[in-house]
């Protein structure tokens, strides 16, 4: 809630760890209350069956919030109906989470990892928080998870990071059209400015590096290109800032404290994408959607006391293109305790899939084949991941593999647009995320 300043940082954005039992059940394990077992696992997340058994019908949606603009209420939407979504192709002879082997080196004394991508170039990039960035083809991973010699470290020319030692870390990644690895660089206390944050360009040999964006704070927490090049970015408090060179450049803000500029309780912004040309964002406050300029602002969900904190978007619709979903994650709604709203175009609504008390990650993010999205969660005794066929209709875990203690501190979630496979940071220990794991 705005105000109400979380302090532990999982993808750039910072919740308190209390908070992960005080809520719950989390990322779609609010989807639904029956969804089925996908890729093994046992036990129950928040109605999930994770036995194998064929799941309950889903509860129909809430009536629509009040504030929304024209949306009429929710249509309910059917539970998992048992499918086994294994997300494996007949060759594949171990379907499940493996454990990829870092570099010596890799992670300092007390150290984390910070960030996980997997580009249109082969390779997966992985940051760490005081120890730079690593990248490793994800060819040779898929081929030797157990080599440690796979990684190399190309953080050349990163600024130091005077908030926590070493070099500043990934906070957000994009790539252009051109294949150009794009990397927000860089947090600063709560608050403060950020004069060394950054976005980097890496050109798959070297870096270049833009301006720091003129008054920007803490983090920049979301990166999004149109159409023609030009990369939107906010910032945690809610800045945003386009720069017209592909992000060589920044000027002035296009807005700061967004809520507050278009009539809303001031709050922090955790997340921004461009669809079909229109902005939609979010965070301490309700879903918003934006032209390209931030010169208005519309909320598509939620009323004024909507407070869900919307960490994460995922759609099937491109920055040029018309979505027919867009998924929404978030860590709760004050009045419901709803986590999870999913936009159809269809009826042209939003619904709020109703569950209990739950805790929503960051990590939301489509997979390769049309219709699959995949999400962390966490629950206070277990956690990792979850995963939809249908657009967000219906949800099974996908946590074969991945061992218990694993599943209670998952993090980054990223899919290979090369071949379809899955990389998660996970830990054993409640001191952060310190493995890397892969699903074929």
């Amino acid at each position: 809630m705005a105000g109400d300043r979380p302090a532990e940082s999982i993808v750039g954005v910072r919740f308190r760890r209390m908070e992960v039992v005080r809520l719950g059940c989390a990322l779609f394990a609010v989807l639904l209350a029956g969804a089925v077992v996908g890729c093994g696992g046992g036990g129950s997340v928040a109605g999930i069956n994770t036995a194998g058994n064929s799941g309950n019908t889903g509860n129909t949606g809430n009536t629509g919030n009040s504030g929304n603009t024209g949306n009429s209420g929710n249509s309910g939407n059917t539970g998992n109906t048992g499918s086994s979504n294994t997300g494996c192709s007949a060759a594949v002879t171990n379907c499940a989470w493996q454990q990829v082997a870092l570099a010596s080196g890799m992670l300092g004394a007390s150290d984390v990892l910070q960030g996980l991508y997997a580009a249109h170039d082969g390779y997966l990039y992985s940051g760490t928080q005081r120890n730079g960035l690593w990248r490793a083809k994800i060819s040779a991973i898929e081929a030797n998870p157990a080599s440690s010699s796979l990684w190399t470290r190309i953080d050349a020319g990163f600024a130091s990071d005077p908030n926590h030692g070493g070099v500043v870390y990934p906070s957000a990644w994009a790539e252009d059209s051109s294949g150009n690895l794009l990397v927000a660089l860089g947090e600063s206390p709560i608050g403060s400015f950020c004069t060394y944050c950054t976005v980097g360009k890496w050109n798959g040999s070297a870096w270049s590096f833009s301006n720091s964006p003129p008054g920007m704070r803490m983090s920049l927490q979301s990166m999004s290109l149109d159409g023609s090049g030009n990369l939107l970015v906010n910032d945690r408090q809610a800045a945003f800032y386009l720069s017209t060179d592909g992000g060589k450049t920044f000027g002035a803000p296009l807005v700061t404290d967004a809520y507050a500029a278009f009539g809303f309780t001031s709050g922090w912004v955790f997340t921004s994408k461009i669809i079909n040309g229109q902005v939609y964002w979010g965070g301490e406050g309700p879903y918003m959607r934006s032209p390209l300029n931030m010169s208005s602002a519309t909320p598509v969900f939620g009323g004024t006391g909507f407070k869900d904190n919307v960490t994460a978007l995922a759609s099937d619709g491109t920055a040029t293109t018309a979505p027919t979903y867009i998924v929404a994650g978030s860590r709760y709604e004050i009045a419901t305790n709803d986590t999870v709203a999913r936009y159809s175009a269809s009826t042209g609504a939003w619904a709020s899939l109703p569950i209990s008390a739950t805790f929503v990650r960051n990590s939301l993010v489509n997979g390769a084949s049309a219709g699959e999205l995949l999400g962390t969660y966490q629950v206070s005794n277990g956690g990792g991941v979850l995963r939809s066929t249908d657009g967000g209709v219906t949800w099974a875990t996908y946590i074969a593999g991945l061992p218990a203690a694993e599943q209670l501190y998952v993090g980054f979630l990223t899919v290979s647009a090369v071949d379809g496979s899955k990389y998660l940071n996970a830990g054993a220990a409640s001191g952060g995320t310190t493995e890397i794991w892969f699903h074929p």
